[in-house]
């Protein structure tokens, strides 16, 4: 496996994992059909235009045949969501296709992605995760702690979400590292 920044031309490889793994992971938790209207070309659309932004960070995992089987985005918080303003950087998306996930990719993604914003003066991190998202454990096992309790909006229905935040960017990576 090979973990690396995405280029622009990565677009259709981000949205086929996105797509697939929301699909996935989020089938019985989100309106079915809301799943099934996701589109790979709306999607790649948009992540055409998010690559091309200076001040947004993706990496992608790429298997041997050099297909991209899974993702991290990142950069500076969000303002249009309610999180504690006291974290400057945002764990947008993590993504992978199934056959991929438990293997330690999430880590090594969320790492790189870490190194980046280090690198570019952000101190801390959070996310913000559907509570029901199966997943979710994930960030605990990273040292993720709940900071505060959320909701967002997905087609016309809200859902509940936890925030899960990290003080020190140097800490995480150092855990991540282990």
């Amino acid at each position: 496996m090979k973990i690396r920044s995405a280029m622009e031309s990565d677009s259709i490889g981000i949205a086929r994992v996105s797509v697939e793994s929301w699909q996935h992971t989020y089938r019985g938790i989100i309106s079915n059909d809301y799943l099934d209207s996701l589109s790979w070309k709306e999607r790649s659309e948009n992540w055409n235009e998010v690559l091309k932004s200076p001040l947004y960070f993706c990496f992608v995992a790429e298997n041997e045949s050099k297909e991209i089987i899974g993702f991290a985005s990142g950069g500076k918080t969000r303002e249009n969501l309610r999180f504690p303003r006291n974290y400057d950087s945002e764990l947008y998306a993590i993504y992978l296709l199934e056959p991929y996930q438990g293997k330690g990719l999430g880590s090594v993604l969320v790492l790189s992605l870490c190194e980046k914003l280090l690198e570019n003066q952000f101190q801390s991190m959070i996310v913000c995760v559907l509570t029901q998202n199966p997943f979710r454990s994930f960030y605990e096992k990273i040292g993720g702690l709940k900071v505060a309790d959320s909701d967002i909006t997905i087609g016309k229905v809200s859902y509940p979400t936890i925030i899960y935040g990290w003080q020190d960017l140097k800490t995480l990576i150092e855990r991540l590292k282990r």
